[in-house]
């Protein structure tokens, strides 16, 4: 039986919390907790916890201020949701090893001041990082110093370019965008016509640029979804999302705009390994 089956024993079944504290080091606060759930009606809620949401609420009961119906929710979810009974779990743990590392012969009342404050700063910690959620993104794009994908200058080599003044004004701006400089680039490829010389993808390092710059977090807002929305209408227009890179750096113009479930819907077209790695850096997101 894992923990969060035990986890719901005690809360819904035969399991006493007292009795079985030792089975994932139940701190003496938490065991009153567990009996109070035990003896709560758990009624049907679409509140699902988050690490924040659950220290405040966590942080409620210890000061006694904790409502039936706050009870009921927080019971419902460790009964129904993976994700909010792990989180409870963890921070179970948390606490019993702060305890255990700082506990002395001192009243309860000190033991349980000690465990909400802990509470409190984690919430408030988490408050801070979480009040701008749109610079997470930004910080695991950043594309301030590599490009979103390299050009390999392989497929211009022993190509008959049917237009070598399109090459070269091609070539001229991957080397700017190369080197991060993404305005420059777009500024030499906006003579280009997006369809002339296939092989060379401008419109999908147009369309990068655009990326990379609704990802950079310096811009003015407005600036940065312009660029999302034209990278959107680029791939729109030019790509029928058959291959998975293109696929990956849509699904990435749509997170940038905040479209998270049109992004949900194409992630599953993702299969490559390398792929899936950087789609799952993305996964929080697109929640």
């Amino acid at each position: 039986m894992n923990i969060i089956n035990i986890l719901r024993n005690i809360l819904d079944g035969p399991i006493d919390a007292d009795a079985h504290a030792f089975l994932f080091n139940i701190p003496e606060e938490y065991r009153a907790l567990l009996n109070d759930l035990k003896n709560t009606e758990a009624k049907p809620s679409d509140t699902r916890f988050n690490l924040v949401s659950l220290d405040r609420l966590l942080t409620r009961y210890f000061e006694s201020r904790l409502t039936k119906s706050e009870t009921s929710e927080l019971k419902y979810a460790l009964l129904n949701d993976e994700h909010t009974a792990s989180l409870f779990i963890n921070r179970m743990s948390d606490h019993h090893r702060m305890l255990h590392y700082t506990e002395s012969p001192r009243s309860t009342k000190k033991r349980k001041t000690l465990i909400y404050s802990l509470a409190a700063a984690i919430a408030a910690l988490f408050f801070v990082l979480m009040i701008q959620p749109e610079n997470s993104i930004y910080r695991t794009l950043d594309y301030t110093e590599n490009p979103p994908l390299n050009m390999d200058f392989h497929t211009l080599r022993g190509e008959s370019s049917r237009n070598n003044n399109v090459e070269k004004v091609f070539v001229d701006g991957i080397k700017y965008y190369l080197a991060c400089e993404y305005d420059s680039a777009l500024t030499r490829w906006s003579s280009l016509n997006m369809m002339n010389a296939g092989h060379l993808n401008i419109w999908l390092y147009t369309a990068l640029s655009h990326i990379a710059l609704a990802a950079d977090e310096s811009l003015d807002e407005k600036l940065r979804h312009h660029h999302a929305q034209t990278a959107l209408n680029i791939f729109r227009k030019y790509s029928k999302l058959r291959d998975e890179k293109e696929i990956y750096f849509y699904i990435v113009a749509l997170l940038l705009d905040e479209n998270r479930q049109e992004a949900r819907h194409y992630a599953p077209r993702i299969q490559s390994p390398a792929l899936r790695k950087q789609l799952e850096c993305l996964s929080p997101f697109m929640e």
